[in-house]
């Protein structure tokens, strides 16, 4: 059996480090502070079924992904009707 030492010349060892507390790269007045407030007030355990999965890896959290995928699907309505509007 013949080993390859297969590089990425593309990688670094410090590409994903993110600071600890990671607010304090978000300003206090960002938006997305006050939408997560918003949809934290929102009962969204209704629409999410819970499925007793035992195996593979743990699941996301469906609250935490669907706060991201709202948040940007707002921004890129908000975007486009700033480029209509002008």
């Amino acid at each position: 059996m013949q080993l390859t030492n297969n590089t990425n010349d593309n990688y670094t060892m410090r590409q994903l480090k993110l600071p600890l507390e990671i607010e304090k790269l978000i300003d206090i007045s960002d938006p997305v502070y006050t939408f997560c407030e918003v949809m934290d007030h929102i009962d969204l355990h209704r629409y999410f079924v819970e499925k007793g999965y035992k195996t593979g890896r743990p699941r996301c959290d469906a609250q935490k992904l669907l706060k991201v995928i709202v948040y940007h699907v707002v921004q890129v309505v908000l975007f486009l009707f700033l480029i209509l509007m002008t």
